[in-house]
């Protein structure tokens, strides 16, 4: 299944977030797809790996990351491999120190260093992560 209409991206260090719009019998709804670029040419996309309590999970495990310092390791299944998002802390300066990987049944593909976020986009992911876990009908 893919989205019918993009209306936003999130780029996490190597990860990719894209939020739309996708028919499911007849039903628009809000969905998202994710993508992870490793190192050895080792990449992921999937359309919406977690859904349901999963989902709720993730999002809770974003929320969470405030109280930790910004510190933490939160995890994607996506069948047999696995996207990782390391997080190193805040810099006032810089703002938070993120790092995505693969892993998978015995391999690990780490992609090119880390990079930061702030936190506004971290807000702005874990709103649209919310927003696929409600059903939109179609207008």
């Amino acid at each position: 299944m893919n989205l019918s209409q993009i209306q936003s991206r999130q780029k996490i260090d190597s990860a990719i977030f894209t939020f739309g719009t996708y028919e499911s019998d007849s039903e628009k709804l809000f969905g998202y797809k994710v993508y992870c670029a490793g190192s050895g040419s080792h990449k992921i996309e999937k359309f919406m790996p977690l859904q349901n309590e999963s989902l709720t999970e993730l999002i809770n495990k974003f929320k969470q990351l405030k109280h930790q310092n910004y510190k933490g390791k939160i995890k994607i299944k996506s069948g047999w491999s696995n996207i990782n998002l390391q997080f190193y802390g805040s810099k006032t300066d810089d703002g938070i120190k993120v790092k995505t990987y693969i892993t998978g049944f015995l391999f690990f593909s780490s992609g090119f260093g880390s990079s930061y976020i702030s936190q506004s986009d971290l807000d702005r992911l874990i709103n649209n992560l919310e927003q696929c876990t409600v059903v939109q009908t179609a207008v």
